[in-house]
C-alpha cells in the first residue's frame, strides 16, 4: 500500500514538472480575437503565474496587467476597443521575468472614407 502511494506521488510530481517546463520552453505567442463588444488578446508560452503587461495599439492605446494561468496562458479583454480591417494593430505582452511577444497586424488597402 505504501509503495502505491509513493508511486502516485511520484507520478504527480513528474506531471507538475512537465507542465512547468512546457510553459517555460515554449516561445511566447499572441493571437487576437474580436468579440461583439471587446477585443481579446490571448497569450501562451509565458511563465506560470507571471504578471504580464499587455499593450494594445489600434485607434487608441490601452494597457492591462494580467496574471498567467498554471500552463502559462492568459486572456486580456479590452472592452470598448474597436478595430476594423483598415486599421493597423500592434499588441505587445511583456512578462515580469522578461519574456515578451509581439503581434503586428497590417491594414488592408482600403478606400478613403470620402471616395465616390
Amino acid at each position: 500500500m505504501r509503495s502505491v502511494a509513493l508511486g502516485a506521488l511520484a507520478a504527480v510530481a513528474v506531471a507538475a514538472t512537465s507542465v512547468a517546463t512546457a510553459s517555460t520552453t515554449a516561445k511566447p505567442a499572441l493571437r487576437l480575437t474580436r468579440g461583439t463588444d471587446a477585443i481579446v488578446v490571448h497569450g501562451s508560452g509565458f511563465y506560470a503565474g507571471e504578471r504580464v503587461l499587455v499593450k494594445l495599439v489600434a485607434t487608441t492605446t490601452r494597457t492591462q496587467t494580467v496574471r498567467t494561468r498554471v500552463v502559462g496562458t492568459f486572456a486580456a479583454r479590452f472592452g470598448g476597443a474597436s478595430v476594423n480591417a483598415c486599421d493597423a494593430v500592434f499588441v505587445q505582452a511583456v512578462g515580469r521575468r522578461g519574456d515578451r511577444a509581439v503581434l503586428k497586424i497590417f491594414p488592408r488597402a482600403c478606400l478613403p472614407a470620402d471616395s465616390p
